[in-house]
């Protein structure tokens, strides 16, 4: 009987261990798609770089199909990037100030036009983005807030114009862009440094508006085949491109859910078979009591307390177990949410409302039952 009562115990811990666990992977999710990405990363239709042509040849077929394409109804910006939100960065170098002794850090390159900046909706913290108008600025760079710190620019609007040295280059800050999320929230915001590469065949980033996409996408497909032949006109969306990041959490999700009703269906099994077994064992105590009075309520009192007893020591052993599994899951994200003491509850009453259920089965067949047979049982 020891051994039933601790395997009952074992089962209703694991089944709110896996309910909080759930619940909680569910609030991470869900917390990551609702925070701002500090980007405007809607309604973007990316296409991967032309790659058939030579440099030589790019350089002068790039311009013209951008110019075709904003005589597209239904275009509002195109731009073109080494990299679009959502791809890990691999180009990296190491910056330095200018003054004696200065460290050098790593920071992560990303080549934009003159036309991302404001394409993508980023945020200008202290000076420019680049501009045509100035033709220095092949010579210049933007960094983000975190590479800025990161060099020691404590004061924005001074770092403006300073030079420093990167890729063992003399480069002059034309500005500093907002910290935006190039990568899902599971990764904390890279210091970066964006290059003037007005040229770029990484990706295409186009704008477009909400209506008539079908009709712009086919005509964005024309354009392309006249001046690309040679390479296939593949093309995604980037918000959906972006929350890929989180389908792995999503499927963790789902598993967990599973395995939880897993848990609740086999501790079910386990609590109907020994409250079936504890009304075999009392059927004639119970048919005396009823003959002395006894309600079909205090019957069922008397048959549910010791299960409920068992289920709630199952739930005192689960609050501390499952807080530590998910504090440790937890800490495998950059941007995560805190763990409420209301997820343990709701897990808990969900235990013990699946557990009621379960033993009133058994409990309210015998409390029912006729005392007459009850006591002829042997």
């Amino acid at each position: 009987m020891a051994l039933r009562k601790s395997l009952i115990i074992l089962q209703f811990a694991t089944s709110v261990v896996l309910i909080a666990g759930t619940i909680i992977v569910y609030q991470q999710v869900s917390y990551m798609r609702r925070q701002s990405l500090g980007v405007n990363i809607n309604q973007t239709l990316v296409l991967k770089g032309a790659e058939s042509v030579t440099d030589s040849v790019y350089q002068n077929v790039y311009q013209p199909f951008k110019t075709d394409l904003f005589k597209i109804p239904g275009i509002k910006n195109v731009t073109a990037s080494t990299n679009i939100m959502g791809e890990e960065i691999y180009w990296t170098n190491g910056s330095r100030q200018l003054t004696p002794n200065s460290k050098s850090v790593t920071l992560y390159n990303l080549g934009i036009d003159y036309d991302f900046i404001p394409s993508y909706g980023l945020k200008i913290m202290a000076g420019r983005n680049f501009s045509k108008d100035f033709k220095s600025d092949q010579h210049a760079v933007l960094l983000n807030e975190e590479a800025a710190k990161l060099l020691g620019f404590t004061d924005f609007n001074k770092a403006v114009n300073q030079s420093f040295v990167s890729a063992g280059d003399t480069v002059k800050l034309a500005g500093i862009v907002a910290n935006y999320h190039q990568e899902g929230l599971q990764k904390v915001i890279q210091p970066m440094i964006f290059r003037l590469v007005p040229n770029s065949r990484g990706s295409y980033g186009i704008k477009i508006e909400t209506t008539n996409v079908k009709e712009t996408i086919a005509a964005v497909q024309k354009t392309w085949s006249k001046y690309f032949p040679a390479d296939p006109f593949n093309y995604f969306f980037l918000d959906e491109y972006f929350n890929r990041q989180y389908n792995a959490d999503d499927l963790f999700g789902k598993v967990f859910g599973l395995f939880a009703f897993l848990a609740i269906l086999i501790a079910c099994f386990g609590l109907l078979g020994l409250s079936a077994y504890n009304v075999l064992q009392r059927t004639k105590e119970i048919g005396i009591r009823k003959i002395l009075g006894a309600s079909t309520q205090n019957l069922l009192y008397l048959l549910s307390k010791d299960f409920l007893v068992l289920v709630l020591l199952s739930f005192i052993i689960a609050i501390p177990v499952s807080w530590w599994v998910m504090h440790s899951w937890l800490q495998n994200y950059a941007y995560r949410i805190n763990i409420t003491w209301w997820v343990f509850a709701v897990a808990g009453v969900i235990a013990i409302c699946i557990a009621l259920f379960t033993i009133s089965f058994q409990a309210l067949k015998a409390a029912l039952a006729n005392p007459v047979e009850s006591l002829r049982t042997e």
